[in-house]
């Protein structure tokens, strides 16, 4: 029987490196759009220490939503936004990324 997992998907890394080499540009969240992928790196602003990716599901202003594997992380901001959980407030260090892709 195979694995139930995508290795690419579950090792965020290599999914960042996989794109890389593909030939994707990585930009600041703030520029991408919903179906875009964001990665981060919780402590610190190397891409080395990306363990960590979401799917861009919405863009309000100047703020992001990622929604994860489960739904308790739906539409979840990843700057500071006052009352709400946000990647931000729980780990002020982060450093996150999202895939430009490029034209063909």
């Amino acid at each position: 029987m195979g694995r139930s997992w995508s290795h690419s998907w579950t090792v965020a890394h290599d999914l960042y490196q996989f794109e890389k080499i593909q030939g994707a540009g990585f930009e600041s969240p703030h520029y991408a759009a919903p179906g875009d992928i964001v990665w981060v790196n919780w402590t610190g602003t190397s891409s080395a220490g990306i363990s960590h990716a979401a799917v861009i599901t919405k863009v309000t202003g100047s703020n992001v939503y990622v929604t994860q594997h489960s739904n308790k992380h739906r539409n979840e901001p990843i700057w500071k936004v006052k009352d709400a959980i946000s990647w931000q407030r729980a780990n002020p260090h982060l450093h996150a990324w999202a895939a430009q892709p490029t034209e063909s």
